[in-house]
């Protein structure tokens, strides 16, 4: 092993950067954090046992009661706090993440489920089993505890992408299945039908979300798939064509001509 490896491994795995159970914030109490001012990279999860706490972001202040949640990350324009009018003890568990590419998944999380969401008691005691693991009594290796993060944080996008799929409606639904499987050879009236709306409504919707037609950006996402496996693999350009979601490999030809003003064959001789 290099002398440089546990550096590397230090920076890039993703870890428990700090964390506090039970942490007590009696009436009176000053309690106001800003985590503009703190250096990003890390993100945090900070639950409500008891009593409430007010989130703030750009989009306005909210109550974080008591079985509850926020979100948030270090750099970002949030303020925490509790207020003066706060009658009852304040009890919170709370967990930093930091690592490669953390902050990214956080951003997706938070952006499409919100920074202030329920918790079950099954998430709140998988955070409190990577506060145990994460001690220093526990002495973990850190490959091992990257792979707790990432099941807790993966536990969380399975956990709230399934609380919105019971309380959104028919074409956001379909808006969203056709984001997540862009490869899938959709047809945008059976897509429609198999949620409840028409295609034209599911076309002005996903248009109005994504500022583009679900043609357009369909077309746009395979031919990147397409380009970066033709650029990245020795696939026929057949096996290539399918995986990125064409039709056919003529199709994908076409589409890499009027695009990029190249051929398959062409596209790979390129330099990388």
């Amino acid at each position: 092993m290099s002398p440089e490896y546990p550096l590397l491994e230090a920076g890039t795995l993703w870890r428990v950067g700090s964390f506090d159970r039970g942490q007590i914030v009696t009436p009176g109490t000053r309690y106001y954090h800003v985590s503009k001012g703190r250096v990003p990279g890390t993100v945090g999860f900070q639950y409500t046992v008891q009593g409430s706490v007010q989130y703030h972001d750009s989009t306005g202040t909210y109550p974080v009661t008591s079985g509850h949640a926020f979100l948030h990350a270090f750099g970002d324009d949030v303020v925490y706090f509790t207020t003066p009018e706060n009658t009852e003890t304040y009890i919170c568990d709370w967990i930093t993440f930091t690592g490669a590419g953390i902050g990214e998944h956080w951003s997706v999380l938070r952006k499409g489920h919100g920074s202030v969401l329920p918790v079950d008691t099954q998430t709140h005691q998988a955070m409190c089993n990577l506060m145990e693991l994460a001690s220093p009594q526990a002495a973990l290796d850190p490959t091992v505890l990257a792979e707790a993060v990432h099941e807790f944080l993966m536990s969380l996008f399975l956990k709230f992408r399934e609380r919105r799929q019971e309380t959104q409606n028919p074409v956001d639904a379909a808006v969203d299945e056709l984001l997540r499987h862009p490869s899938y050879p959709w047809s945008l009236k059976e897509l429609a039908e198999k949620h409840g709306c028409s295609r034209e409504h599911l076309t002005r919707v996903f248009t109005q979300r994504i500022g583009t037609s679900p043609g357009a950006w369909l077309n746009q996402s395979r031919l990147r798939r397409a380009i970066e496996l033709l650029k990245s693999s020795d696939l026929p350009v057949s096996s290539i064509a399918e995986k990125a979601g064409f039709a056919s490999p003529h199709t994908l030809a076409r589409h890499l001509r009027r695009v990029v003003g190249k051929s398959p064959r062409a596209l790979r001789v390129l330099p990388r």
